[in-house]
């Protein structure tokens, strides 16, 4: 009997010390990455963004194609430019794409009402580009792209290798743990609650993130990359394009308002004519429409309630992906 419950005893021990061998061995593959990632000068890829699910899932999802440079930027450090094409669910029409995305600056071109947009990154800024939100690959950019969320990981395993176009890697499945009722991250909408990185077994360089987000409904989002060429880019590479005829709208450098110039009248030897200064007249502000609901705690919300307040009212649902 001892010795039965001393072999039991000895595996369940084995089983131990294999899987926290089999996570030593993950994190030693995202270490060596990590590594990669921050030793690569540059590089040229073709991209492709797409969803999985069933057949309304996939309808709704957005879709992402074309070529990713990747370098650096002299004023923003590391950049990340995406331009091809994209559409915003799958029946949608296929619109231009031109992002480009560092840690501090964002960058994008919009065909339809002919401009070029800059703005800081951490600014919320109205009729932001919606790929910017889901280029998923975007996580290079950072010092450390596996770090964020790890310590919220419940199991970081190595699954068998696969190809991704022709290339050979090591896949890492990281799962992580629910967020706590009442958390940021739950009030903050749908987030992944699973990841798998394709990593290239030779060049140690990400192929393919797959995030997984299961609650209601299951959807996986999926970026991946081929024909990737290693070499530094030319900045000319990594700005948007600037074409003729396109406004540049800038909040870039705000603390130095551009001046409109206006030609000087014309004349003839008369002294000009002197204008009183205008009056800015304050815009008429729209009344919102009639609302009533309860809040969390009970309270009636209305509008005379809220009448003399700043109220912000923040609607989504389970159908929302960017929410």
């Amino acid at each position: 009997m001892m010795k039965r419950m001393m072999c039991v005893l000895c595996v369940v021990m084995l089983g131990l010390g294999a899987r926290a061998h089999g996570q030593d061995d993950a994190r030693a593959i995202l270490d060596a990455s990590r590594e990669a990632i921050a030793n690569t000068e540059g590089f040229t890829a073709q991209f492709r963004m797409f969803g999985e699910g069933s057949a309304a899932i996939k309808a709704m999802l957005p879709t992402m194609s074309g070529q990713m440079v990747f370098g650096q930027l002299p004023e923003y450090g590391r950049a990340m430019r995406l331009f091809g094409a994209a559409r915003e669910k799958q029946d949608a029409i296929s619109k231009s794409l031109d992002i480009l995305k560092t840690n501090n600056m964002i960058a994008w071109v919009n065909v339809d009402d002919k401009t070029i947009n800059e703005h800081p990154s951490d600014s919320r800024v109205r009729g932001v580009a919606p790929e910017l939100s889901t280029m998923i690959f975007d996580v290079l950019l950072r010092d450390d792209p596996y770090a964020e969320r790890l310590e919220d990981a419940t199991s970081i395993v190595i699954e068998e290798s696969e190809e991704v176009a022709g290339v050979l890697c090591d896949v890492i499945y990281v799962q992580y743990a629910k967020p706590k009722p009442g958390s940021n991250r739950s009030r903050g909408g749908a987030l992944h609650n699973e990841v798998r990185w394709y990593i290239g077994k030779d060049d140690r360089l990400p192929r393919r993130i797959k995030q997984i987000t299961t609650g209601m409904l299951k959807i996986r989002m999926i970026m991946e990359i081929s024909n990737l060429k290693v070499a530094p880019q030319p900045e000319s590479e990594l700005n948007v394009s600037h074409t003729p005829g396109f406004t540049l709208k800038s909040t870039l450098h705000a603390d130095e308002p551009e001046v409109e110039q206006t030609p000087e009248p014309e004349t003839h030897g008369a002294a000009p004519a002197v204008t009183a200064p205008s009056i800015p007249v304050a815009p008429r502000v729209k009344r919102a429409p009639a609302y009533a609901f309860e809040d969390s705690t009970g309270t009636k919300v209305t509008n005379d309630s809220q009448r003399g307040r700043v109220t912000v009212m923040y609607f989504t649902g389970s159908w929302s992906l960017p929410c």
